[in-house]
């Protein structure tokens, strides 16, 4: 057995605790970034510093889109191919089914519905006439674009793929025809938990007091982990369907800030 399917083994076997060693790094991550672009705010204050500052940002944010969307169309390829990320999916769907419990399952069947077209569409409906009611006009046309936008590419691509799922009764009795539908490649519930929660998030940030920031940006980065976590314990998507998703999901997500960002300052 080779490396990559004796790690995939080993993550299933232990997957609660890699779950939550994985949520605690990732918010801890998440807010020593936060913390360090807040400090580094706050000491650029000359305007030729701002503008560098800022042309470095728009740098770095399309430098790491470039990767990004290059990782996707690599693992896209690479699904259809049947190499060995398709491997490693099987081998930790296996190793899962065989080592996940019910009630473990049955917690994250609960927590996959935050992701679900039905959930987000609620969500949507209500963040949008919030906005409207209270003249954030311009926030409401990119919550509105941000979500439509990743459902229509979510659906564009997994109509370009057409990667079967998982088998998921072979492992359990909890996953519901309602949790899995349709082509697998990439997760629409991850991609789609990245955009809204994280369209939130940013909402958030540009409308509430600096104290809610940082907790509301831990939280989205909480609940779209979960959900992406959930896809695979459920045995609904394979890995890399969770992590393409993500990788999808951002690109969209930050084309939509980009693009509100730089009308604004137009």
């Amino acid at each position: 057995m080779t490396l990559d399917l004796r790690l995939a083994g080993l993550i299933g076997t232990h997957a609660v605790p890699l779950f939550l060693c994985g949520m605690t790094l990732l918010l801890t991550f998440v807010s020593a970034v936060w913390l360090l672009c807040k400090c580094c705010r706050a000491t650029s204050k000359a305007s030729r510093a701002q503008q560098r500052s800022l042309v470095a940002h728009w740098v770095a944010a399309f430098a790491v889109a470039g990767g990004a969307a290059l990782i996707f169309l690599e693992m896209g390829e690479a699904s259809r191919a049947q190499e060995a990320m398709a491997s490693f999916d099987a081998m930790l769907a296996q190793s899962l089914g065989e080592s996940v419990s019910p009630m473990t399952a049955r917690l994250f069947s609960v927590a996959t519905h935050l992701g679900d077209p039905a959930t987000l569409t609620a969500l949507g409906l209500v963040v949008a006439v919030a906005l409207v009611a209270f003249r954030q006009r311009g926030l409401a046309v990119f919550w509105v674009v941000a979500l439509v936008g990743n459902g229509s590419i979510n659906t564009v691509l997994k109509n370009v793929y057409e990667r079967v799922r998982p088998n998921a009764e072979v492992f359990h009795q909890l996953t519901l025809p309602s949790l899995a539908k349709g082509w697998s490649f990439p997760s629409g519930h991850t991609s789609g938990a990245v955009v809204a929660y994280g369209a939130l998030a940013y909402i958030t940030v540009r409308t509430m007091p600096s104290r809610w920031h940082l907790p509301v940006v831990l939280f989205a980065v909480a609940v779209t982990f979960t959900v992406a976590v959930s896809r695979v314990v459920l045995q609904v998507h394979w890995a890399s369907d969770v992590v393409a998703g993500s990788i999808s999901g951002m690109l969209w997500l930050a084309v939509c800030v980009l693009a509100v960002e730089w009308l604004e300052r137009r």
